[in-house]
């Protein structure tokens, strides 16, 4: 996460705060510390800290009995303790602190972006600032996105639990179980969707919706028509046709039989803001100019693909200059997958993804997850590319696109053995140990192109090589120093003793042997068995037997491997030497092993 941090930096280094202005207040102090304390550990003391310092700098607190605090810790413990009837729940309390995170180095990093919002506020509808800079106005508003765009999760919680409840005691009865497929209901919607005791005069409104309530397009005491009015007017959109998607969103939610907790969110962050401006004694920007724009992106973070990208919108992927607060949520809230705690039964049985590397830059945006035990397969890491773009242009904003990797195998095994080294495996080889590993599958095809001139390289590079081929030259690369082991020899990158520049024929021999009994455990262990002919897709291989019982062709297969040894290592610098290792103490310079 080192180079998250940087881009952080690089954030904070264009922010300024209007409220530091007075020169006795210093949020932003304040809040980047919170934020690298937080990128220290990614726990949720530190989490609490990026939600409470972002809240104190707009003094956004209710006075009575709850605050939006509240709000998050309502979320947090909901959460924690109410996965026994989920199959599918994560933790999104530090999940949404990780997401804005994300989305400030994105703004810091790519300007591409910059540009694209700094454009979306010089709309002369919509063109109601409240801070002095462009950086503050991307700042509040996509905080407040960000860190509430799942606010609504417990009712999704709800729903899948009951759900759960009801298939569970319905046992075998399939007819049952759907018959009697429950949904949520209220006495009185309407309460939850407007401002109590609405005062039109205490807001400052923007012209799109001052000329919409002129024309009675929308109703000024139902919050869904507010939010329809900001994605109408940004896509361009008859405000008839959004607005009644969003007052039936309820209905259709319960007709399809499921919770966008993006509506729910969206709703919540509206009318506790709404509520809190009409406290104010003057009227007041805020919600309209810049809440409504992050409550539609809210909805948009779900609703985007699966109602604005079917009938009878129809939808491409998103631009960032139609909505970039909405653009970023839904980029950032989709790739965000690292340090989620597994609530659901399901999901605690899957791989955990427990850290990632990043790069973002003008021209790519690359993601690559890290994992500690077990590995994301293929199909996860490109099925995540695939629906990001799907949704988003993101060659709008990256001219490389989205990049996401994980963990492989190879990488897993490298990890655990500079992690658990014992005097089995000296450093001096791990240092160099994917080095050497690409120098065999060099020399594999040196050798390929010797045999086989007329023929077209299968894996040109080691970066073109598949997991498991890059997994077996490691495996055969960590395996040097036990071959060695075995003739009474050493690696050292310089010694004293008898350095060895070939190996005898009898040790050829030996040591072919063992590399086979190797090769055929590594065959074993991947399900591989013993065929008549070799099937990749079979996994069935007719050398998958003793050394004596190969043919000569064969054999050569593992005695170049044993010749090889001795140049490949000075390939890289380290140097074979007969005899015990006389140094196994920290200078590696003199000898490793």
């Amino acid at each position: 996460m080192d180079t998250l941090k940087v881009y952080i930096e690089n954030f904070f280094k264009l922010l300024n705060i209007d409220s530091d202005n007075d020169k006795i207040h210093f949020y932003k102090e304040y809040m980047s510390s919170a934020v690298m304390e937080f990128l220290d550990n990614e726990i949720k003391d530190e989490a609490y800290d990026v939600y409470s310092f972002f809240l104190d700098i707009y003094r956004v607190n209710i006075s009575g009995d709850q605050s939006f605090i509240d709000l998050l810790d309502v979320l947090r413990k909901y959460e924690e303790n109410a996965s026994t009837l989920n199959d599918k729940q994560r933790d999104h309390y530090v999940h949404s602190v990780n997401v804005f995170l994300l989305g400030l180095a994105i703004y810091a990093q790519n300007k591409a972006y910059r540009e694209s919002f700094a454009s979306y506020l010089s709309d002369t509808n919509k063109s109601i600032r409240y801070f002095d800079t462009v950086h503050e106005e991307f700042f509040f508003r996509w905080g407040i996105a960000s860190l509430f765009h799942d606010t609504g999760y417990p009712v999704e919680i709800i729903n899948n639990q009951l759900n759960r409840f009801i298939a569970f005691i319905s046992g075998k009865d399939e007819h049952a179980k759907a018959a009697a497929k429950p949904f949520l209901s209220y006495f009185d919607f309407n309460k939850i969707n407007s401002i109590e005791n609405f005062d039109q005069s205490k807001f400052i409104m923007p012209q799109y919706i001052e000329k919409a309530i002129e024309g009675e397009s929308v109703s000024t005491k139902r919050l869904t028509d507010y939010i329809a009015l900001d994605l109408s007017y940004t896509f361009g959109l008859p405000i008839s046709r959004v607005r009644d998607t969003l007052n039936n969103f309820l209905a259709t939610m319960q007709k399809y039989q499921f919770v966008d907790h993006g509506f729910y969110s969206a709703l919540i962050v509206t009318k506790w803001f709404g509520e809190l401006m009409q406290k104010k004694p003057k009227p007041n920007c805020l919600l309209f100019s810049h809440i409504l724009d992050s409550a539609a992106a809210i909805f948009l973070h779900n609703a985007y693909v699966n109602v604005f990208m079917k009938e009878p919108f129809s939808f491409s992927p998103m631009l960032p200059e139609q909505h970039p607060i909405g653009f970023l949520l839904i980029l950032c809230d989709e790739t965000q997958e690292w340090n989620r705690e597994a609530y659901g039964t399901l999901t605690r049985s899957m791989v955990n993804i427990d850290d990632s590397n990043i790069t973002i830059n003008d021209l790519e945006f690359k993601l690559h997850y890290i994992t500690k035990q077990g590995v994301v397969n293929d199909k996860f890491t490109n099925q995540k590319v695939d629906f990001v773009n799907n949704l988003l242009n993101m060659e709008s904003l990256f001219e490389k696109g989205l990049s996401v990797t994980a963990t492989t195998l190879t990488e897993q095994y490298i990890y655990s053995l500079a992690s658990t080294r014992d005097n089995l495996t000296p450093r001096l080889l791990i240092e160099h140990i994917e080095l050497i590993a690409s120098k065999i599958h060099e020399r594999y095809n040196r050798k390929q192109l010797e045999d086989h001139p007329e023929k077209p390289l299968e894996y040109p590079d080691w970066e073109s090589l598949p997991d498991t081929l890059k997994y077996s030259n490691v495996r055969q690369a960590k395996d040097i120093v036990g071959k060695l082991k075995e003739v009474n020899c050493y690696i050292a990158e310089y010694s004293d003793a008898n350095q060895v520049l070939e190996f005898t024929q009898d040790e050829i021999e030996y040591l072919a042997k063992i590399e086979h009994d190797s090769w055929i455990n590594e065959r074993l262990n991947n399900g591989w068995v013993y065929g008549d002919s070799k099937n990749v897709e079979l996994k069935t291989s007719p050398y998958i037997k003793p050394y004596e019982k190969l043919p000569e062709k064969i054999k050569d297969l593992d005695r170049e491997p044993i010749k090889n040894i001795v140049p490949l290592l000075d390939e890289v610098n380290i140097k074979v030497y007969r005899g015990t290792c006389p140094d196994k103490g920290p200078n590696p310079k003199k000898s490793s092993y």
